[in-house]
């Protein structure tokens, strides 16, 4: 008996020790220059981190967030600041940018800000979490923590200047599907190639082949001398 409480216990330890330490915090509170932000869910506590949830803070802010389930990519959009989170990565990019036409440019020449988060992006009960410090201050705001509050405090100026680019992510959404699209053709035609390439080598290696048979027989019939006409 004593041994198999002994196993149970063992196997609790092992499932416990693989599971995230996540549990809700209902005292989680959030205000903006002031203002209680209304918040569905409860915050929730990660590893002593402090998650809350993205999206009501974020358009609280002026700010507009989409969701892109293809690439688990999650871009907040406030005129030309833009936030770019993939969930369970570590890293929030921040890029000045009017116009997703000019992305690229952008992204070859590294004109971006790598931000490290304290916790990665995660989905809890369908909506994301992260802690929101981060994000805040991406967009130009302070962030502090006073009994139990967030408090983040925005310039009025930024406050009230609210997002106005509605189209940049569906204009991204299109480049990068013109861009699956061109890799997917340039994967075609070079695997094609390939596929040229090594059927000339085959070729070359069979008519070397056929040579190499044909000088053997010249010298098996002792016409040695032709060998070296056929060389010269």
């Amino acid at each position: 008996m004593k041994n198999k409480l002994t196993t149970i216990f063992l196997a609790l330890i092992l499932i416990l020790s693989a599971t995230t330490n996540i549990f809700a915090s209902s005292e989680m509170k959030v205000t903006l220059n002031g203002e209680y932000i209304e918040i569905s869910d409860t915050a929730v506590i990660q590893n002593d981190i402090t998650l809350l949830p993205l999206r009501p803070i974020v358009e609280a802010m002026g700010a507009d967030i989409y969701w892109y389930e293809a690439e688990q990519l999650v871009v907040i959009v406030k005129n030309e600041i833009k936030l770019f989170l993939v969930i369970d990565d570590y890293e929030l990019i921040k890029v000045i940018v009017d116009d997703v036409s000019e992305l690229m440019q952008i992204i070859m020449l590294e004109q971006y800000e790598v931000i490290v988060l304290e916790s990665a992006p995660t989905i809890i009960n369908n909506r994301t979490h992260l802690p929101i410090r981060a994000i805040a201050e991406a967009l130009g705001a302070e962030v502090f923590f006073e009994n139990g509050t967030v408090v983040i405090v925005y310039p009025e100026e930024l406050l009230n200047d609210v997002n106005r680019d509605k189209t940049f992510f569906d204009d991204l959404i299109e480049m990068m599907y013109s861009l699956d699209q061109s890799v997917a053709l340039l994967e075609e035609m070079v695997n094609s190639l390939l596929d040229s390439t090594l059927e000339q080598i085959d070729s070359l290696e069979e008519y070397a082949a056929n040579w190499l048979e044909f000088l053997e027989l010249l010298a098996e019939l002792g016409l040695d001398d032709l060998i070296f006409d056929f060389i010269d």
